[in-house]
């Protein structure tokens, strides 16, 4: 259904996901969320529930992804996505994801399930953050800087053709980073759940290559995708560089993976 840009959203998927060989979980249910997106443009609501249902039977976190059946039809002006961008971003340098668990937590009991829950993910949010979560946070919101606004301006230089599922695309990419925007600082771990969504930056990018016109500008803009793409795929790779030894996890005792 994307063979315009089949080449380039394989290459692109290649490298956003061939190092991450942990999350697999996640990754089977995204997979089927993914798969679900034609029933949101056919507007197949029963089947795409039951898609996501499945999905959430792997990992809760697709459950998430319900909301994308609304989302994806909705017509946004570019100041509103501006404007809501800014108050996550901003709402995320005020803690306002921890202050949100703490509300929950004081909903439900700490000692309920949902409280255990809340708890773990804080804590492994905590074990898996490396270095200064305001640097992480800081390098992921000027990554972000520099491609949404770049998304949203090109937005009207679409082909009618490819237009619809483009915007639908991008709303679903923005509601994945007001998810992250809000969470990545204080819960990292609860910031996984726009890992479903932020995925449909590859359709986005591949959209805007072949829009380009011109044969030079479209070879130029080929080629800074193919930087970008073998970038982020060898910072994946740099994070975990030992554990991609064969057989060295499989076989090594249990306390020297832990240690």
């Amino acid at each position: 259904e994307h063979r315009q840009i089949m080449m380039i959203s394989l290459f692109l998927y290649f490298c956003y996901f061939f190092a991450d060989i942990f999350g697999v979980r996640q990754s089977l249910a995204i997979s089927l969320t993914l798969y679900s997106v034609r029933f949101i443009i056919d507007k197949r609501f029963v089947a795409f529930l039951i898609t996501v249902l499945l999905a959430s039977c792997i990992h809760i976190t697709a459950i998430f992804f319900i909301f994308s059946y609304w989302i994806y039809h909705i017509k946004y002006s570019p100041k509103l996505l501006y404007s809501v961008l800014l108050v996550a971003l901003v709402l995320g340098f005020m803690d306002i994801g921890g202050f949100a668990v703490e509300t929950a937590l004081n909903i439900v009991g700490i000692d309920s399930r949902v409280g255990e829950k809340l708890k773990i993910y804080g804590s492994d949010g905590m074990e898996t953050a490396q270095g200064n979560p305001y640097i992480a946070f800081a390098v992921g919101v000027a990554k972000r800087a520099l491609f949404l606004p770049l998304f949203i301006s090109c937005q009207r230089f679409i082909s009618p053709l490819y237009r619809s599922r483009y915007t639908g695309y991008l709303n679903l990419l923005i509601f994945g980073n007001i998810i992250y925007l809000l969470f990545m600082i204080s819960l990292p771990v609860i910031a996984r759940l726009s890992t479903g969504f932020l995925l449909f930056e590859i359709f986005i990018l591949g959209y805007l290559v072949i829009t380009v016109q011109n044969k030079w500008l479209r070879m130029l803009a080929f080629l800074l995708v193919m930087l970008f793409g073998a970038f982020r795929l060898y910072n994946l790779i740099a994070v975990y560089w030992d554990l991609y030894i064969p057989f060295e996890t499989i076989f090594a005792p249990s306390n020297v993976i832990r240690e």
